[in-house]
């Protein structure tokens, strides 16, 4: 280990580093030490021990100072990211609820449709025995009308029941259609 320097070594160690503070010249300490206290320091040691020592100070201060701005930026990266996360969070929240907007839409207006079906189902045999029973006093009743009503609502459940492609919606709108018309149709003819 090298040995001490003179500056560290002096009992007026803090005075040095005051005046060193203060912006004095290495001369001017070296002066004031053997004025005030009769010590015989060199202004050679002096400015030697200045640009050691305070160049590590300073470059301590630096490092510190460094080192907050890394810490402050890191926090505001962090306080970003945790902006960020939010954000997309909030946005898929929205997309969801979005979605499930339009699902609920989706399911009651599938329900309208499967009550209508089965409203048709239900008047389904009072319409065929009513379309039955005009057809032999009414020219416009067929058997094929009768029998199409029957087929339509036969295809329109089997679709319903089947595990095929298409969707529910989709087989209860078209076999719905279907089924509506051959009944109006049956209808506009009993009138």
């Amino acid at each position: 280990m090298p040995p001490k320097s003179k500056v560290s070594q002096s009992p007026n160690y803090n005075q040095i580093l005051d005046w060193i503070d203060e912006g004095k010249s290495s001369r001017w300490i070296s002066r004031e030490l053997k004025n005030q206290f009769d010590e015989s320091i060199g202004h050679v040691a002096i400015s030697n021990f200045r640009k050691k020592n305070i160049t590590d100070e300073a470059m301590e201060i630096v490092d510190t100072q460094l080192k907050k701005e890394a810490a402050e930026k890191e926090s505001k990266e962090k306080e970003s990211k945790k902006k960020e996360v939010i954000n997309n969070k909030v946005n898929q929240v929205e997309q969801q609820h979005q979605g499930d907007i339009k699902v609920q839409g989706l399911a009651e207006a599938t329900a309208r449709q499967y009550r209508g079906v089965l409203n048709v189902a239900e008047n389904f045999e009072s319409d065929y025995y009513a379309m039955k029973k005009a057809e032999p006093y009414d020219e416009h009743i067929t058997k094929k009308d009768i029998v199409d009503m029957s087929f339509k609502a036969m295809k329109l459940a089997h679709e319903i029941n089947s595990k095929n492609d298409t969707s529910l919606e989709d087989s209860i709108t078209n076999g719905f259609g279907e089924l509506s018309d051959a009944i109006k149709k049956s209808r506009e003819i009993l009138k």
